[in-house]
């Protein structure tokens, strides 16, 4: 776990047209806008990548069940500070360098260890990163038991948020995850 200043980039690369009311697919569009750069606060916690292995799973499968305990413990993280959501933002980076913050480049690379993290969504941030630090074992135990709760069998938008790929264990490996930190 760990807590410091970060940049975070955004890049906007395409938009999805959809109907009103049918929420129907009518096309798509690629963008070309600049990316966007902050300077804030963030939060990190780090799963070694020897943990990652250990899971009787695919490692894209661990990787997705990863995105959804991030998004739960930013469920329970926006609840507990009494935040607006998007007021935190989260993604999954790695730890190039075991002092400094996690990159999001590098995702591939031998060594990975996959990082959580929750950053203030408001340049140079507002504190949101550091209390959060404090707070962070019973964070990571809420997320857990948050996600234990739901009475979903696979998982859903409620507990581990909408899946990138279809892994009916995405739910079982967030939960082993969330012990693993």
């Amino acid at each position: 776990a760990g807590e410091g200043e970060v940049s975070v980039v955004e890049q906007i690369v395409g938009f999805k047209k959809i109907k009103f009311h049918t929420h129907e697919n009518v096309g798509y569009g690629e963008l070309l806008l600049p990316p966007l750069q902050m300077h804030t606060t963030a939060f990190w916690l780090t799963v070694p990548e020897a943990a990652v292995r250990a899971l009787p799973a695919p490692r894209p499968a661990v990787i997705d069940a990863l995105r959804g305990l991030a998004n739960a413990l930013h469920t329970v993280s926006c609840v507990g500070l009494m935040v607006d959501p998007h007021d935190l933002g989260t993604t999954i980076g790695d730890r190039h360098d075991p002092e400094g913050p996690p990159a999001k480049d590098g995702a591939e690379a031998p060594g990975f260890d996959p990082t959580i993290f929750l950053y203030d969504h408001v340049p140079g941030g507002v504190g949101l990163a550091p209390r959060l630090f404090e707070e962070r074992e019973r964070i990571v135990q809420r997320a857990r038991r948050l996600v234990e709760s739901c009475p979903c069998a696979e998982g859903c938008p409620g507990c581990i948020g909408p899946a990138a790929m279809l892994v009916s264990t995405r739910k079982q490996l967030a939960i082993e995850l969330a012990g693993v930190l």
